[in-house]
């Protein structure tokens, strides 16, 4: 499993070798031009050395923020309990043993806060149920008072067949903590054999409410996507409901390339519905008619 927190720190499960129910984190120190980490620092612990869930592995990690902000990270581990980690510290705060024989892969939480503590649950997916081989999985809610770290309860869900997830499959991890912004290019080819003239950029989006789309143009002497630009206008942004959106480019130069950059953003972490882009192109004149 793999998770993301709000300080761009990476959590990972552990899988046999001395690491076998531990958890990972990775602190990225360097990047690169593009923002990807090309160094960074280790943390390792085991939460559950020296008890009976030591056997097996951890599977699926997740970060849990609390009502006060501070970050938990969850382990679900392969001999059936959660683990919970002080992401700051990496000190273990608990291990719980859910009733029950489980075979815990995917840990996440919802975002449904209970009335007894403020918090929402965690998740804790079991490929098993009460020992069952395959034949039926079990989904684990956990109600967890973070106040005095103790558990409230817990309520069991029977589901498909063997359930294996060690994804984000509620969204939490994506609602809370990762950037809420994409990105898109494409390359339009002007005129080749004479000076091209351009006119606009034109698009049709569709904006929800709370998301952005914004638009600008590089003028390019090569059809590569990565070039660097020998001009570019100003970014053009469009909120909602969208529709058809255009951008004068008429300043950029008389390139036979351009690259039409396209970024969505949703502008509130609560906003659960994306932007999206349905037609894009340029107008545009040759100086040799066309």
């Amino acid at each position: 499993g793999v998770a993301v927190d709000e300080n761009d720190r990476i959590w990972f499960g552990g899988y046999n070798g001395s690491g076998g129910t531990g958890v990972f984190r990775f602190t990225p120190t360097a990047h690169d031009a593009d923002g990807l980490p090309t160094a960074g620092d280790w943390a390792f612990v085991d939460p559950a050395v020296g008890t009976a869930c030591s056997s097996l592995h951890s599977r699926g990690v997740a970060v849990h923020r609390d009502a006060t902000g501070k970050n938990w990270v969850w382990a679900g581990l392969s001999a059936g309990c959660t683990a919970i980690v002080d992401a700051d510290t990496m000190a273990v705060e608990n291990l719980i043993d859910p009733p029950g024989n489980h075979h815990f892969i995917g840990v996440g939480p919802d975002f449904l806060a209970d009335s007894r503590t403020g918090h929402t649950h965690v998740w804790a997916i079991s490929h098993t149920g009460n020992g069952a081989v395959i034949a039926v999985g079990e989904a684990v809610r956990i109600t967890y008072d973070y106040s005095n770290h103790a558990v409230l309860g817990f309520d069991t869900v029977t589901v498909g067949r063997g359930p294996y997830t060690y994804s984000d499959f509620t969204g939490y991890g994506l609602r809370s903590f990762t950037t809420r912004q994409g990105s898109y290019r494409t390359i339009v080819t002007g005129c080749t054999t004479s000076n091209t003239v351009w006119d606009k950029v034109v698009w049709m989006a569709d904006v929800p409410v709370f998301t952005q789309v914004c638009v600008r143009a590089v003028a390019l002497d090569t059809p590569d996507l990565n070039a660097t630009g020998l001009g570019a206008s100003t970014p053009v942004c469009q909120n909602s409901p969208g529709g058809r959106g255009e951008a004068d480019i008429s300043n950029l130069p008389g390139t036979p390339y351009l690259r039409i950059e396209v970024t969505l953003t949703r502008l509130a972490p609560s906003t659960t519905d994306s932007p999206a882009i349905s037609a894009l192109g340029a107008t545009f004149i040759c100086e040799a008619g066309g």
